[in-house]
């Protein structure tokens, strides 16, 4: 994800964000840095992880474990690792596991992409390769969402999240995360 994007999707949560203030939103204590082994050496390598403090505007939300940060967006590139090796690509997001969402002839076609990043509260450290599931909540009526972990071409390895291409609810609507059986509800607004 471009910083030109994070920087539309800040300005698009702000709104949200300032609904969720009385929600239990919070912030972090602070980037983390840890040490990581190098792929390559073997050897420690200092990362530092921004999972632990939201950005400006971020739809953010803490469970009792993990701080759960959302976003929407228009559709992104998803790409597998063959695709980024053989065109030599540098933005989109890099598919690292799950299923994109498929679609049946004649459905509708995505019309937005929704992704969380989720951290540990104990840690600091982006969670990765766990089993995250994520609905569409409209009254009462829910429906799931295909979930992939992917990361941005343009970020870490270290800081992947999970989400995908969906076709998003032409009204305002919630977006339930949930890992370890630990849930997060946002609002979400329309997607024009």
């Amino acid at each position: 994800m471009t910083s030109v994007h994070r920087a539309r999707i800040a300005l698009a949560t702000l709104p949200l964000l300032l609904g969720l203030a009385g929600a239990g939103c919070s912030s972090g204590a602070g980037d983390t840095t840890s040490a990581q082994p190098d792929a390559t050496t073997g050897s420690p390598t200092e990362t530092t992880n921004h999972c632990a403090t939201p950005e400006a505007g971020a739809n953010a939300q803490d469970t009792a474990s993990y701080r759960m940060l959302l976003s929407a967006s228009g559709p992104e590139k998803m790409l597998t690792q063959s695709q980024v090796d053989a065109q030599g690509l540098t933005e989109g997001e890099l598919l690292m596991g799950g299923r994109m969402e498929m679609r049946s002839p004649g459905a509708a076609q995505a019309n937005g992409h929704v992704e969380v990043a989720i951290c540990d509260l104990a840690t600091g450290s982006t969670v990765s390769g766990a089993d995250v599931s994520m609905q569409f909540i409209d009254g009462s009526d829910a429906r799931p969402m295909q979930v992939m972990e992917m990361r941005g071409l343009d970020e870490p390895a270290t800081e992947s999240h999970y989400g995908n291409n969906t076709v998003m609810p032409a009204r305002a609507y919630a977006m339930r995360v949930t890992l370890d059986g630990e849930s997060a509800e946002f609002a979400m607004p329309a997607m024009h």
